[in-house]
């Protein structure tokens, strides 16, 4: 059987390399395969009385996704999430939330469904700058 060796571009490591750290040593002479679990698909639309548009995961903070609405890529990050629906903690003063952000990253919409994944929340509360209809994502 023939096959021809793959690389990463960013890593320049052939994919075998890449393979072999992706395993985990069970500790008893066996070896598991790591993987990640992404709940597809890793964008979704965004329908409220501020915005509807498509975002798009962009990155990871503290164990949850952070999603950026398109077209917004360059502009947010971390830090300063414009327009984009990520996990925060302490947001107006109610604990941890999912939060759909504006333009200068402040909060129009939040929700303090206790879940992993946006789409999961099924109550979303009006915050300052947001307009109704309250969001719904598809």
């Amino acid at each position: 059987m023939a096959y021809t060796a793959l690389t990463c571009e960013e890593l320049e490591q052939p994919l075998e390399t890449l393979f072999r750290r992706a395993m985990i040593d069970n500790g008893d002479g066996s070896y598991s395969l790591q993987t990640v679990a992404f709940s597809a698909p890793l964008s979704f639309t965004l329908t409220s009385g501020s915005v509807t548009d498509t975002y798009t995961y962009r990155f990871d903070f503290e164990g949850f996704s952070g999603f950026v609405r398109n077209g917004y890529e360059g502009e947010a990050s971390i830090g300063y999430p414009v327009w984009s629906v990520v996990r925060a903690d302490n947001v107006v003063e109610v604990g941890s939330t999912w939060c759909v952000t504006d333009a200068s990253a402040g909060v129009i919409y939040y929700s303090t469904d206790d879940v992993d994944d946006p789409r999961d929340c099924t109550t979303w509360i009006l915050s300052l700058g947001g307009t109704l209809p309250l969001p719904v994502i598809s």
